[in-house]
């Protein structure tokens, strides 16, 4: 049903138009959507439930939007989700670039569940130190076999020993 002033859809349930309040008679044979329906007069498919009404049609409730405006301050985080600030970044930084201690605790922080943030960044950390030691053994390697190699087609064959005097 639908409001004879504006032609805006009417709520069944008062006959009030939402957009320019007039009121309206609702005659009894005009199907309402229940608020508990019974089993035998619904379906639910995909999260969505729909009303069989007496005309013989399907119907689903109006779907109200939530309100994505509100936003969220650090006050309301819990502290598992707080931000770190740049000061953290850094001193994180060079607590990890010590030598023994550093490794500890980027172990120790890479496992905490206490700040979600810090955890990540400490797992970041650990996969490029993981990656920074795999290509300083690769060059260390490459260098050992070229210079094994170099050496050996410059020379010819093996270097002598030096005399003793």
């Amino acid at each position: 049903m639908y409001c004879s002033q504006c032609g805006t859809r009417l709520d069944q349930r008062t006959g009030i138009c939402p957009n320019c309040g007039l009121e309206h008679e609702i005659p009894n044979n005009i199907p309402h959507i229940k608020e508990n329906p019974t089993p035998d007069n619904t379906y639910q498919s995909h999260n969505q439930q729909y009303y069989y009404q007496s005309s013989g049609e399907w119907s689903s409730p109006e779907y109200t939007y939530p309100n994505h405006r509100a936003a969220i301050t650090e006050e309301e985080l819990p502290a598992q989700y707080k931000p770190l600030g740049t000061f953290s970044y850094v001193l994180l930084m060079l607590l990890y670039s010590l030598p023994l201690v550093g490794f500890i605790f980027l172990i120790i922080h890479s496992l905490d569940e206490s700040n979600i943030n810090r955890r990540n960044y400490a797992r970041a950390t650990f996969c490029w130190m993981a990656i920074g030691i795999a290509i300083c053994l690769i060059f260390i390697l490459l260098f050992f076999v070229l210079e094994f190699f170099l050496i050996g087609s410059i020379l010819g064959s093996t270097p002598a020993p030096m005399p003793i005097r």
